[in-house]
């Protein structure tokens, strides 16, 4: 497969993708789904829609009109339709997120310099990164590995899965079938292979962090001028909030049958919070040794600086009083501007990445959460929006 070209009109650019690459992403762009434009995801999720749930729909149909057939709706299942409506979508969105994101980090680390080594340097480590995304062998192992799962599941179980949020008939149809050894293997590869890419973001920003680095203490990132490399983080919370929304999914349905109460799924959310802030923020903790060496170097020379400035302006204007010029002088905004940077040194971060990387990827977990006590009321749609109107227009 062609690599991207390095541009020469810039010799620190550095053309990456984490995503365009791999038998799959091959496929899609000789269907004519993949164009690099803003509307590839709606293209895939419409094919894998067309793959995974319409047949379902219409196996239900048939079914349901045939007499004495077992009445299963895939109608009723919560997760069937989460699972192709909304994670799908979610997927492929996240993908071009992240394929614009990561770029443009490792476009900035090359033209920032903040790194010590040569440009081919990093430039072989991003051709290594894109190496193991086109890997046909990691991509046929992974699809390998789902359909033989979910077919030595239904071969040992008779089942779909071993875990449903719906009960199942005691004779399986056409329908639970396809959603055996089709949706759910085809949904399971496109998951693991968006995880599969954000390991190789990994990797990448681990072997980052063992090369020599050049950062500056007073960036107003306050990241030490790295601060771009958290930006990815926005992606993977995209797909983590896709995940949820299924988790969701299939908790709402055990609400609605009777199972169990929301309140027992508590400590399962707290877990899943922990370990999304883990799988989205933790490639950047590397970088924490570097930050730590960058503000103890800076400390010095910047507190040894700002004592020979503020020395000398205290001498000149304050113990002198020489009143002579002290309108057009520019010594007062200097000070003013040393003070700046120094705040912008107490103010750098022991991680590249702030509170707000941490409080989006809470969001895309726990937003979809929220409809678990809403199906525990069993209210429906109309019942709730009836209820708002009745508060906040008509104020009853």
């Amino acid at each position: 497969m062609q690599q991207p070209n390095i541009g020469p009109a810039n010799h620190n650019t550095i053309d990456f993708s984490l995503t365009h690459g791999g038998p799959f992403h091959e496929l899609m762009r000789k269907l004519g789904l993949v164009r690099c434009d803003q509307y590839d995801f709606v293209r895939q999720s419409l094919l894998m829609i067309a793959i995974g749930w319409v047949p379902l729909e219409l196996f239900t149909l048939l079914e349901f009109r045939e007499p004495g057939a077992p009445r299963f709706l895939f109608w009723t299942v919560i997760s069937v339709h989460v699972r192709y409506l909304v994670a799908i979508p979610l997927f492929f969105l996240a993908q071009q997120l992240l394929e614009r994101t990561c770029k443009s980090a490792l476009t900035c680390i090359g033209e920032g310099v903040f790194i010590r080594s040569t440009r081919e340097t990093i430039v072989g480590l991003a051709r290594a990164a894109e190496r193991s995304r086109s890997s046909p062998t990691a991509e046929l192992v992974l699809l390998a590995a789902v359909l033989a799962i979910h077919a030595s599941i239904w071969y040992f179980t008779g089942r779909a899965a071993l875990v449903h949020d719906y009960p199942m008939p005691g004779v399986p149809t056409f329908g639970i079938a396809w959603y055996a050894l089709i949706s759910l293997p085809l949904f399971n590869f496109i998951l693991l292979r968006g995880l599969r890419h954000w390991f190789i973001w990994t990797q990448l920003l681990w072997r980052l962090s063992r090369l020599p680095t050049r950062l500056i203490p007073t960036h107003p990132d306050r990241s030490g001028g790295i601060g771009h490399l958290a930006e990815p983080t926005h992606g993977i919370a995209l797909m983590l909030a896709a995940m949820s929304c299924v988790v969701a999914a299939s908790w709402g349905s055990a609400v609605v049958h009777g199972q169990v109460e929301p309140a027992a799924f508590a400590v399962r959310l707290i877990t899943l919070i922990l370990l999304g802030e883990l799988v989205a923020l933790g490639p950047l903790i590397p970088f924490t040794g570097l930050l730590l060496s960058a503000r103890l170097e800076g400390s010095d020379p910047y507190s040894g600086f700002a004592a020979t400035y503020t020395r000398l302006f205290e001498l000149r204007w304050v113990t002198t009083r020489d009143q002579n010029g002290l309108l057009g002088t520019a010594d007062i905004s200097g000070l003013a501007d040393l003070i700046s940077s120094y705040e912008s040194l107490q103010r750098l971060r022991v991680v590249p990445f702030g509170r707000e990387h941490l409080l989006a990827v809470f969001i895309a977990i726990v937003l979809p959460m929220l409809s678990v006590p809403l199906l525990a009321s069993k209210l429906s749609i109309s019942e709730v929006l009836n209820h708002l109107v009745e508060v906040l227009i008509l104020g009853f």
